[in-house]
């Protein structure tokens, strides 16, 4: 029986690791496991967006259930007024030339 020497072992232990290596890299298994961690940090990045956005809209929200708000956006998106209340209006300076 032959004994391995420190170059033999370390030898046998690259080629143990390189194999390994090349198993992992070329394993449908391993390229599955690889797929779903990168789904897994793109989904919590996601998740992260959409609870900035979430609370986002629940503060415009909060801003439309106020009565100043609906009664700014009604005059100056709808033209409305008060009932007896008087509207002016000014045609804008002319350009000179």
């Amino acid at each position: 029986m032959k004994k391995f020497g420190k170059t033999g072992a370390r030898r046998l232990s690259f080629t143990a690791a390189a194999a390994l290596v090349f198993l992992l890299l070329f394993s449908r298994t391993f390229y599955r496991l690889a797929k779903n961690v990168w789904q897994y940090y793109r989904a919590r990045a996601e998740l992260s967006e959409e609870m900035k956005r979430n609370a986002g809209l629940k503060r415009e929200l909060e801003l439309y259930k106020k009565d100043y708000f609906m009664e700014y956006s009604a005059r100056t998106e709808l033209g409305l007024k008060k009932e007896g209340e008087i509207e002016y209006r000014f045609n804008p300076p002319r350009e000179k030339k």
